[in-house]
């Protein structure tokens, strides 16, 4: 997954993630998505932003989207896969850190009033809740002077094949 800028950033900071979080689609150039990604914001359990994300507590994700599918959906799951950034004498990228399914697989249509999603423009909310577990294996390889990738991606529980919607969040994070 790579971003759309033609320049490759191989700083520790991409994309200004020392200031502010940066985000960008990342559907598959096969098919395109159903969800097409306008804007994104991210508040802490209580609704105020933060930056650096708190993973002390619950993340809330939303996102203004546009539905081209011609059918709601109403059964869906949030995929989320970790990174972290990488630098040195060998280049840079970005290291996938398992989660084992601590932070993984939400239920994106429990208790949650921006679902189910219709055809058109919405706004829906993804909420990330970090386990204690997960808080303490992450404690243990965190840095904060490192900034880390989020891909959280919305898939149809009917059909397990079928993404919905990619995103790549790309921020600092602070326990």
């Amino acid at each position: 997954m790579s971003d759309d800028s033609t320049d490759y950033d191989c700083s520790v900071f991409p994309n200004q993630t020392y200031f502010r979080p940066h985000f960008f689609s990342c559907h598959n150039d096969e098919a395109p998505p159903k969800l097409v990604v306008h804007d994104s914001a991210v508040a802490n359990a209580t609704g105020d932003y933060h930056y650096p994300l708190d993973f002390t507590q619950h993340v809330r994700f939303f996102f203004d989207v546009t539905s081209f599918a011609n059918r709601r959906y109403d059964n869906m799951r949030a995929e989320v896969y970790l990174y972290k950034r990488r630098t040195g004498w060998l280049g840079c990228g970005w290291l996938f850190l398992p989660t084992f399914g601590i932070i993984d697989n939400y239920d994106v249509c429990d208790d949650n009033l921006s679902c189910p999603v219709y055809p058109g423009r919405q706004v829906i909310e993804i909420v990330i809740r970090p386990k204690i577990i997960f808080s303490g294996i992450f404690k243990m390889i965190h840095n904060k002077k490192t900034p880390y990738q989020l891909v959280i991606r919305l898939v149809n529980n009917r059909k397990p094949t079928e993404e919905l919607m990619c995103v790549v969040y790309q921020s600092k994070i602070d326990f």
